[in-house]
């Protein structure tokens, strides 16, 4: 085994124990951070500070095109509903890359500029800022992004549960993300982690969220509360979601991930006035292409 394999296999095998044990070792009390257990993000181990890439854990050397994927499989369908009694502000990026090397080749580039991703100006650094989250270009020769922003309003009772509209209104065909990452990069907002908000009493990075309750005060549903991200899982330090290699077998997904061709259920929860850090008060379902449910809510 090459040294590269075998680090890969040792890497793969931490992210195993940390993440399998659900987060033990984070919460037991030992003196260990969740961002420095190792875990593949960008092909690299995560720790605190630098930004995170876009290619999903695997390594770019092994994750396929999404032209290698079968038509069934270059989209995801989301669906974005709200249970809470208030009103919720919502924002996300849909983050992939394009180029010699990136995830969207050139035949599929046009099907992703027409969905609404942009080509994003880069850093010297070849990095962008949405909010507190330095996204790195670590495959490709473009960082394509798609900003979803909009309103859901406040459940009443006795009355269907509201569900955003396209693209997240769960029939709409979504090109294919590899990462899906909570916020935004306006200025100001009320998704950043600096931002004040009424239940947030930290501005570190998984203070960062993409959804807001809005009922007289100001209250963000942080990443770390927001079941599935890389922050939640106690895997590393970014608010984000990322996408399964589609080579790798969907039913055994991480905490994290999402699938090639599936769909994606999150539904804010009825918890704008909770002040329990250990509730989740955003929740998902993952499903493969064939409606299997893989990830189920953990409310």
């Amino acid at each position: 085994m090459s040294s590269k394999r075998g680090l890969e296999a040792l890497t793969a095998f931490a992210l195993f124990v940390a993440v399998g044990a659900g987060g033990l070792i984070w919460a037991s009390g030992c003196n260990i951070s969740p961002i420095a257990v190792l875990a593949f993000v960008g092909g690299s181990t995560v720790q605190p500070g630098p930004p995170g890439g876009v290619t999903p854990p695997g390594g770019n050397e092994d994750f396929p095109s999404v032209c290698d994927l079968p038509a069934n499989q270059q989209t995801i369908n989301v669906t974005l509903r709200n249970e809470s009694r208030a009103q919720v502000e919502y924002a996300i990026v849909f983050i992939t890359t394009a180029g010699t090397g990136g995830f969207v080749c050139n035949d599929q580039r046009d099907t992703y500029l027409d969905f609404g991703y942009e080509v994003e100006m880069l850093t010297a650094q070849n990095t962008k800022a949405f909010g507190c989250d330095n996204v790195l270009l670590d495959s490709g020769t473009e960082l394509l992004a798609a900003r979803i922003t909009g309103t859901l309003p406040a459940r009443v009772v006795g009355e269907e549960v509201p569900v955003a509209d396209a693209p997240l209104d769960g029939s709409t065909a979504v090109p294919l993300p590899t990462v899906i990452l909570l916020g935004d990069d306006a200025s100001p907002s009320l998704f950043h982690c600096t931002t004040v908000s009424s239940c947030v009493s930290t501005s570190d990075i998984c203070a960062q969220g993409g959804f807001v309750y809005v009922a007289g005060s100001i209250c963000r549903a942080t990443s770390l509360r927001t079941q599935g991200t890389l922050c939640n899982a106690r895997v590393s330090s970014r608010p984000r979601w990322v996408l399964r290699n589609p080579d790798l077998i969907d039913r055994l997904a991480r905490d994290f991930e999402y699938l090639k061709g599936g769909n994606i259920i999150i539904t804010v929860l009825d918890r704008a006035a909770s002040t329990d850090a250990r509730q989740n008060q955003v929740v998902w379902q993952v499903e493969d292409e064939d409606g299997v449910v893989i990830h189920e809510e953990v409310r």
